[in-house]
């Protein structure tokens, strides 16, 4: 862990910080399942999930980018809750019933099965200080893959917090807005760290067996003019 956090605070400014005890981790879990509920039931965020993910081989083969359903971990349950959670309209009427609790139990499962729980934080959160940070973070991935680690982006709770707070809930109804500032001082509670510490980005870190299958990308012929 030492070898990826000194990648990560390489980067002027950055600091990585763990949480491996179990009662951090499941309070992480529990929080982070809890905003991606809110993002699916926001219609913005419902949006932006759906278009990020592939949901079938065809489109997989043809766009080569985003995350291949087949790469998530999903019972056959869970994979028709979810296509079923593709129609915005579902979805609406799930958050007019005050339901849809489902929509927490994947981000819950994947939280709980890491070692470690990763929060990436910069001294401030000006523009520069988040491409640092996309620095930092990518210098971290690096060294785990090297090291044989595997490391996954846990949320993008982290960035509706920054909407909430630094953007006055710009773009976000009345509702999610004043959830997503009570969850960040949940977030506060459980890292500690000093108000001057700006929360940039979670992951998680974990030993995982060989995939046998992966996100297509697009060939790099296809993108680049060289000679």
């Amino acid at each position: 862990m030492l070898a990826i956090k000194n990648a990560a605070e390489s980067v002027k400014g950055a600091e990585l910080h763990f949480f491996n005890k179990q009662q951090d981790i499941e309070a992480l879990a529990k929080l982070i399942s809890r905003i991606e509920r809110l993002r699916m039931m926001d219609q913005r965020g419902h949006h932006d999930f759906v278009n990020e993910i592939r949901w079938t081989n065809e489109e997989n083969e043809e766009k080569r980018d985003g995350i291949d359903l087949n790469t998530i971990q999903l019972s056959a349950i869970e994979k028709a809750g979810l296509t079923v959670c593709k129609n915005w309209k579902v979805v609406e009427k799930l958050k007019q019933w005050n339901k849809g609790s489902a929509l927490e139990k994947l981000s819950y499962k994947s939280a709980m099965h890491s070692s470690h729980i990763c929060l990436l934080t910069m001294e401030d959160s000006s523009s520069l200080s988040y491409v640092l940070s996309g620095r930092a973070f990518e210098r971290a991935w690096l060294t785990a893959t090297d090291l044989g680690i595997s490391l996954q982006p846990l949320s993008p709770s982290t960035f509706l917090f920054a909407r909430a707070v630094s953007g006055i809930g710009n773009g976000l109804d009345n509702k999610l807005n004043e959830e997503l500032v009570q969850l960040k001082k949940e977030l506060a509670k459980i890292h500690q760290l000093p108000s001057i510490k700006k929360e940039i980005f979670l992951f998680r870190i974990f030993i995982s067996k060989k995939s046998l299958t992966r996100s297509l990308r697009r060939n790099i012929a296809d993108q680049l003019i060289y000679g």
